[in-house]
């Protein structure tokens, strides 16, 4: 008989967050799970192995609406097939996002991201809608194929919704608390929001400071607000001289107890100083919850 576990295991061996499962059981019917006399859920374990390759197709560029469907047979067979960080055309909603973008029109860009975000709620937002929307900006940004005037509108719309939704977002006074922002020189904030909005969601209390924060802040705010970790978010330049130096500094001063997670597209470029400094090394958004589960 097929051994079956609370959403709490689910969550521990997924990654995926509660909400994020029973949304994708909501509303994409993709999971069939047992009830307990008390109507506790109960997964067996291909439904595990079914939200492992949802998960792992995502992190590829798919949308769960895209992909509910497909067996787990088909699945892996998708997962064997596509390459990481390929863009998968279709989904509408993304597809409005490009479209607005590409006609200059931020108001209707900024309604269709606020509606995702209102009806999916802010985990699934980010993962059906926003990161496939940032995907094509990348993919498009290094062809060529969109104008400096789209890229500035595209992230300044985002933004501001992403401000809104982390800013609606509550969570328990007793949780443990993590500063979030970006070194000095480190410019482009969206990912340090989205590590801000992605925390909060799975039970930290988030204490956000923007982009370009020095050393000696960081260090002060850390230590007065009492955080039990700093997030930092490093996307360019990814060739600054200064900043392994910035990461032992932060390291050295900060509390030993404080841990340091590090992530966004640039950390590979700081690998050597983020080992040295033996900090939390994130490599994606998919992958954040169960890395901050280790520090908890």
């Amino acid at each position: 008989m097929d051994m079956r576990v609370p959403i709490r295991t689910v969550v521990q061996q997924t990654g995926l967050s509660a909400f994020t499962i029973r949304a994708w059981e909501r509303r994409h019917q993709i999971l069939d799970p047992d009830r307990t006399s008390t109507n506790r859920r109960l997964y067996s374990q291909a439904e595990i192995e079914k939200l492992i390759l949802l998960k792992s197709a995502i992190e590829k560029g798919a949308t769960i609406s895209q992909i509910a469907a497909l067996s787990v047979v088909e699945l892996k067979k998708y997962g064997e097939q596509q390459p990481n960080h390929v863009l998968v055309a279709g989904d509408p909603v993304v597809a409005e996002c490009v479209s607005a973008i590409a006609r200059l029109d931020s108001r209707s860009l900024e309604s269709i991201l606020t509606s995702s975000a209102t009806t999916l709620g802010a985990e699934l937002f980010i993962f059906d809608v926003l990161v496939p929307v940032l995907r094509h900006l990348d993919s498009e940004w290094s062809k060529g194929s969109i104008r400096i005037r789209q890229e500035h509108l595209a992230s300044a719309t985002i933004r501001s919704v992403l401000d809104r939704v982390r800013t609606s977002l509550q969570t328990r006074p007793s949780a443990p608390k993590m500063l979030v922002t970006t070194p000095s020189g480190q410019l482009h904030e969206l990912g340090a929001l989205l590590v801000c909005i992605l925390a909060t969601v799975h039970g930290w209390n988030t204490l956000y400071f923007g982009p370009n924060l020095p050393v000696d802040e960081i260090v002060d705010a850390a230590h007065e607000a009492h955080v039990k970790a700093v997030a930092l978010s490093i996307v360019y330049p990814i060739d600054d001289a200064e900043l392994s130096n910035e990461l032992s500094d932060l390291r050295e001063r900060l509390s030993p107890h404080i841990a340091i997670v590090v992530g966004g597209r640039g950390v590979q470029n700081y690998e050597r100083a983020i080992r040295k400094i033996k900090a939390l090394e994130v490599r994606d958004l998919a992958d954040l919850a169960s890395s901050l589960r280790t520090i908890a």
